[in-house]
């Protein structure tokens, strides 16, 4: 075997650094214990967040901590593990993510191993008994490793300094991943009695965390939530048709100056290999990335992938866990995700090196239809499970012909009859044999089988859909959307920010007197009907739509029925998003999103003059694969040698504040000034998109282009 792995320098410096820790983390032993540790890291500094749970984890509190991706969670483990007299062992689903950190800490000199189903039985073995004899400071295990009598023998005989739960929204039905496994841990907890427990998790919202608290038995835990807000990250969405996606792909792709590498996610292995090929036509050098690839081929692909080999990686969410490359500049979902979590979960994948990036959604409405299909064939009905028991009982053959069993039951799909399976499976009511599926009956003393679990599943995952649906059509600032889904204290007192579309490219300008008029018959209607209705059914009644289902709700009663009658309807939804994004409206969650007034709403109706500003909803322009000139409404025909021009000054300017070209001004916003090619500071304000702030800070710059030579030293 070698050195002994506890005479290593850092188990040397562990155990001396043990005896200096104390009772209480208050003691300065202790932090400069932590300190020292550090330095073993490669590591100067903790973040403030680091430091709150680490201390609160050798204090030996129960803990709770929820910090996005990127934000450091596993040396909040790995750090403690070091220091503290006994074993740590680390709970994780992540079977790939466990060799490289395995392989990381004892590059540092800490003695790790991971015990999974990938090693083989005398491998698996061996490692157990290294537990046995104590020449293991970390164990890092996927949850169904508590299925074997003898790891958790071993385990009893251990001292368990630290009990390390990652992905710990996995043990919640409202989380995005559960993990029926998970559930296992609390009976674990209370039978291996460690010292100290800690759960993490990069996507929890307040009903995942009292769940998470709940499920794993965690007393007065010390409960962190910290650090959501990625202030380098820009978050986008636009509305494209689905033959447009791999176009559109390829253009933000090219207009991200910024270089690095982009991560294209797909709903379906089939939508990612589509794309990828699309995307090899344009000329990027593209890759693919699905579990459905054989082992070697997914290792290739992420091995090129970490070494720059691609301009673009596409992949489903079946890539990305544990994945650390620092430099990935765009990451575009082109397919809407599943639930708010995994959106900003893979998201959170984009510049990990602190500097700025893109994430693009691109949105199509009929992408929600492709997750209910997912969501309805993976969660089977009760009757389905019950009917394929007994099937499968009276007529064993059919356990062998899967085929004439999906027909038998009336599965609606090969997917549902293959959820149901593994449900009954689960739950000891079939087994699978060398003849195939075989009914039987569970084991004395096992708990009943729900039956209605899979289908709560799905309303709950019905709900996280129906979310991140309001999340695409949301006209709100998208950063403070998504804090405030996840509850980051950060959201509190923010409506606004300078790194999402919504803010940045729909700027607030003063609004005319029929604007103003449309805005409050909008409230007018939002007050009266007492936040039920969503934006469609609120512009059918504006607009006074004769129909029977507005006349049995007596909806045609209504003072607001026609007020904005004549008007085009796509005005209207327009004057409901700008409303919206003004934050006059908020958008309740439930079955159908719909609308009630905010506080400042209320404000408003009270005292209409007050409304003087409104922010800009328009639709936004997408990018053509050629460069053609086009007419546009306020302006002349793009010149594209003055497009030119200003791009090559948005990229000098960028280079200049470190920032995306993108934030400095949008596209949109670049084609404007080609069009209107304004030649003075006033000119300048009424391009859309510029606002004053830009327009103080890089006027001179673009109006020299604009008349070389006399605006050199311009000034307001």
């Amino acid at each position: 075997m070698g050195a002994d792995p506890l005479q290593s320098p850092a188990s040397i410096f562990t155990r001396a650094m043990q005896t200096s820790i104390g009772a209480t983390v208050t003691d300065t032993a202790a932090g400069d214990a932590i300190t020292m540790a550090l330095k073993q890291f490669g590591l100067t500094a903790l973040r403030s967040s680091q430091r709150e749970v680490i201390e609160s984890v050798i204090a030996g509190h129960d803990t709770l901590a929820v910090m996005p991706t990127g934000a450091g969670k596993s040396l909040c483990y790995q750090l403690p593990a070091m220091l503290l007299d006994g074993i740590t062992i680390v709970v994780s689903p992540l079977i790939s993510l466990m060799k490289d950190q395995v392989d990381s800490m004892r590059a540092v000199g800490v003695p790790a191993i991971d015990v999974t189903s990938q090693s083989d039985e005398s491998e698996r073995r061996n490692r157990i008994e290294q537990i046995a004899r104590g020449e293991a400071k970390l164990v890092y295990v996927a949850p169904e490793r508590f299925r074997s009598q003898r790891f958790i023998e071993v385990l009893q005989r251990t001292k368990i300094a630290l009990f390390a739960i990652d992905e710990a929204h996995c043990v919640s039905q409202w989380g995005h991943d559960f993990r029926p496994d998970y559930l296992r841990l609390e009976a674990m907890l209370t039978e291996l009695k460690p010292e100290r427990r800690v759960a993490l998790t990069a996507t929890a919202t307040p009903e995942v965390r009292g769940d998470i608290e709940r499920a794993l038995g965690l007393k007065d835990a010390k409960v962190f939530v910290r650090g959501f807000d990625r202030p380098n990250l820009f978050f986008a969405v636009e509305s494209i048709a689905k033959k447009q996606k791999g176009l559109r792909i390829a253009a933000l792709k090219r207009e991200n100056e910024a270089g690095g590498s982009c991560i294209v996610y797909a709903g379906t292995r089939k939508n990612a290999e589509a794309l990828a090929e699309e995307l090899k036509s344009e000329g990027l050098k593209t890759g693919v990335y699905h579990a459905g690839l054989a082992d070697e081929t997914r290792k290739e692909v992420q091995d090129r992938f970490m070494a720059d080999g691609y301009d673009v990686l596409v992949a489903t969410n079946a890539f990305g866990m544990g994945v650390d490359k620092r430099d990935v500049r765009l990451v575009i979902h082109a397919d809407l995700p599943r639930s708010l979590e995994a959106y900003y979960q893979e998201a959170g994948r984009g510049g990990r090196d602190g500097e700025p990036a893109r994430c693009t959604l691109l949105f199509n409405g009929s992408d929600i239809r492709l997750q209910e299909y997912f969501i309805e064939s993976s969660h089977p009905p009760a009757a389905l499970m019950r009917t394929l028991w007994k099937t499968l009982r009276d007529e064993p053959a059919l356990g062998s012909d899967l085929q004439t069993l999906e027909a038998r039951v009336q599965a609606k799909n090969t997917m549902q009859l293959e959820a149901a399976v593994r449900q009954l499976v689960s739950a000891g009511l079939v087994v699978e044999s060398t003849r195939g599926l075989e009914a039987t009956r569970p084991p004395e003393g096992a708990p009943p089988f729900d039956a209605d679990g899979p289908m709560k599943r799905a309303a709950l995952e019905t709900q996280k859909l129906t979310r991140i649906q309001a999340y695409a059509y949301s006209h709100r600032c998208r950063r403070f959307e998504i804090l405030s889904y996840f509850g980051d204290e950060d959201a509190r007192g923010k409506s606004r920010c300078d790194g999402c579309d919504n803010c940045v490219e729909r700027p607030a300008r003063a609004i005319d007197a029929r604007e103003r008029d449309r805005v409050l018959a909008i409230l007018r209607l939002v007050d009266r009907t007492d936040g039920r209705y969503g934006r469609a059914r609120l512009v059918q009644i504006l607009l006074g739509d004769d129909n029977d289902e507005l006349r049995q709700r007596g909806l045609h009663r209504l003072s607001e029925f026609g007020a904005l009658s004549g008007t085009d309807k796509s005005v209207v939804f327009d004057a409901i998003g700008a409303a919206e994004a003004t934050g006059l409206l908020e958008t309740e969650a439930g079955e159908y999103p719909t609308l009630s007034l905010s506080e400042q709403g209320l404000a408003v109706l009270r005292a209409p003059s007050s409304l003087t500003e409104l922010v800009v909803v328009a639709p936004r322009a997408q990018s053509a694969k050629s460069k053609k000139p086009v007419k546009s409404q306020g302006g002349g025909p793009l010149d594209n040698a003055l497009v030119d021009k200003l791009r090559t000054l948005r990229t000098e300017i960028a280079r200049e504040e470190q920032r995306p070209p993108f934030m400095i001004w949008s596209n949109k916003t670049l084609d404007a000034l080609a069009r209107h090619r304004p030649t003075s500071y006033d000119a300048l304000l009424r391009v859309p998109g510029m606002g004053e702030h830009k327009a103080q800070t890089f006027g001179n710059r673009i109006l020299e282009i604009m008349v070389p030579g006399t605006f050199s030293s311009h000034s307001k």
